[in-house]
């Protein structure tokens, strides 16, 4: 059996806004890429907690060797570079 995620919350977050929802996908997404092994990882929006079966130096041990697949550094930002120029010249579109 893999890992074991669980969202906790209540009704509530129901009507909260899309990016609290966003921010919380994108957390679980953060955690299924550190955490492969079969472990229960449970998120209490409710309570405010965050449990993790394991202990603290093992997590900061996944969290320091975890690195973002196909992540550059630079490289978005040297192709946003290329294709914008000075607003004095005006707006232009692609």
């Amino acid at each position: 059996m893999g890992l074991s995620l669980n969202v906790v919350y209540d009704a509530s977050v129901n009507s909260a806004p899309a990016q609290f929802k966003t921010a919380v996908a994108a957390v679980v997404q953060y955690f299924e890429s550190i955490f492969t092994d079969p472990i229960t990882i449970t998120i209490d929006v409710d309570a405010r907690r965050l449990d993790i079966a394991l202990d603290d130096e093992e997590i900061v041990a996944r969290v320091a060797a975890h690195t973002v697949p196909g992540h550059r550094d630079g490289v978005v930002l040297e192709k946003y570079a290329r294709v914008v120029s000075s607003a004095s010249e005006g707006a232009i579109t692609w």
